[in-house]
């Protein structure tokens, strides 16, 4: 690989501070001086490259993939625990899509760097940021949000209303891309698709069936004619094609997030997954996870919400094929979510196409995402389990379950479809119980626990609380969408209806 044109270390941190974004990483060698570099003189180029690593760092959000049950962890504090502290995630993205209306400006017709292809990129991306804010926290400022002094203190937008803006703005986006002129976002600065403008027309359209499909069970017309329409066009067709952003891998500040230089004992994979994949004899169970226990062969994880760690004698960390690779990439859309996106529709009878072929195909498409041997793709296809049967309700469960095995690194996903679907289903939490545990020698055992029930009395959280700067600092939207809308854990977001 190309040595990269950025340098955090350099110019980063200054466009941090320029751009009000959060700095986490680095890259090598930017070129150009960053004593020159200021808010009027940063390349576009510069900012997209800080801005996609941003979410592909953001991706996988510990907090989020904790309480999506695929990582299990003991401490920490916010949703994860049933508790408001989460709302970080807020200033994050708000700051970061500020960089992206920069890159917005200068890439416009009238713009610095007028270039159609760009600005389309630029549109995507804002899609992005505005999806997980909205399906995070509900209703937000849009119309009004992430434009500095010309809205102070921005209105709030309605997530129906955001939602159906931003299937345009990716029609928007589409189009430019596809007639604009430009060229695009080169190889070295594109750690996404190497300057490929056509697939990121393809993400976008992807990203278009996603929106279709969260919409499905609160607005169902609308829905169908969104998803009917992202069918009908190109969309991720190849695991090459997926977004993936690829960490150069070099050293240490331009490493994947989830790369450990030491063995990460308190990073265990969730019980409720290993369960999953134990039951099935699914081989993703060798790559998400290490072995642990006397025998070398144990998998088992950590049960979430407990008041106790049961250390790593017992429990499976993330697999050795994840946290030893500095160079693992971090995926935001895969060629397995667009399957199982297209099995759901198809269950629905919304577009065509068959819904058993494409849900066999997105579970192909995640094993083959994580490297399984196809000797161990086939046998597992020729199980129950990658057959859908039985009710459609019981095939959309079967969809839901695999989708979220196959999104182990993307905890918004996760978190987002497990709202929307209803699995895997989270039971309420109790104070104590007994749990059925094996001990280092594979002997099951039975073990009384206690849990951690938060705020919420150990009912799953459905949002995450706004942040209090906003009570303070835009008071009067503020409060007349937590009138409208809610701020509690329990109060769900618009499409969250099931």
């Amino acid at each position: 690989m190309k040595t990269f044109i950025i340098n955090m270390s350099k110019i980063g941190i200054l466009l941090c501070f320029i751009f009000l974004s959060s700095c986490d990483k680095g890259f090598d060698e930017i070129n150009i001086d960053p004593d020159e570099t200021t808010a009027e003189t940063a390349p576009a180029s510069n900012i997209f490259l800080r801005v996609i690593e941003d979410i592909a760092d953001e991706t996988y959000d510990e907090d989020l993939a904790v309480i999506a049950d695929l990582v299990g962890f003991v401490f920490g504090d916010g949703i994860a625990l049933y508790e408001k502290g989460s709302a970080g995630k807020w200033g994050s993205f708000y700051g970061e899509l500020k960089n992206v209306n920069q890159i917005l400006t200068l890439t416009a017709p009238d713009g610095r760097e007028a270039n159609s292809i760009n600005h389309g990129v630029a549109r995507i991306l804002r899609v992005i940021y505005y999806q997980r804010l909205v399906d995070l926290f509900g209703a937000i400022p849009y119309t009004e949000g992430a434009q500095g002094l010309q809205f102070p203190k921005p209105k709030y937008d309605s997530e129906e209303t955001i939602y159906k803006d931003l299937v345009k703005e990716l029609d928007a986006a589409i189009a430019e891309i596809n007639t604009g002129t430009g060229l695009v976002f080169n190889a070295e600065v594109d750690l996404v698709y190497g300057g490929n403008a056509a697939n990121w027309a393809l993400f976008a359209n992807s990203l278009k069936l996603r929106i279709g499909m969260r919409m499905r069970f609160v607005d169902q017309a609308a829905a169908s004619t969104i998803i009917t329409n992202a069918l009908s066009g190109s969309l991720i067709n190849s695991n090459e094609a997926s977004w993936a952003f690829k960490y150069p891998g070099t050293e240490a500040n331009n490493s994947s997030d989830l790369f450990s230089i030491n063995k990460p004992t308190s990073r265990f994979v969730s019980e409720l997954l290993l369960k999953e994949l134990r039951d099935t004899n699914d081989p993703r169970k060798f790559v998400y996870a290490d072995p642990t226990g006397n025998s070398n062969d144990l998998y088992q994880g950590q049960v979430n919400g407990l008041n106790i760690n049961f250390g790593d004698a017992t429990q499976s960390i993330r697999g050795s094929y994840i946290w030893q690779n500095r160079a693992f990439p971090s995926y935001l859309m895969t060629h397995a979510e667009v399957n199982f996106l297209k099995a759901e529709a198809a269950l629905a009878n919304i577009g065509g196409g068959d819904a058993n072929t494409a849900f066999r195909a997105g579970i192909r498409a995640s094993m083959e995402q994580w490297d399984v041997a196809e000797a161990d793709i086939v046998t597992f296809l020729a199980t129950p389990t990658a057959t859908l049967t039985g009710t459609d309700e019981e095939k959309l469960e079967q969809i839901a379950i695999q989708k979220w095995i196959a999104l182990y690194t993307n905890g918004h996903e996760a978190y987002a479809e497990m709202r929307r679907t209803g699995y895997p289903a989270i039971a309420q939490r109790v104070a104590t119980t007994d749990i059925d545990r094996f001990d280092a020698d594979g002997n099951l055992t039975t073990v009384s626990v206690g849990y951690r029930l938060g705020i919420t009395e150990g009912v799953f959280p459905r949002r995450v609380e706004y942040p209090n700067n906003e009570k303070e600092l835009n008071p009067d939207n503020f409060n007349a969408a937590v009138s409208a809308y809610g701020d509690g854990l329990l109060d769900r977001v618009w499409w969250d209806v099931r």
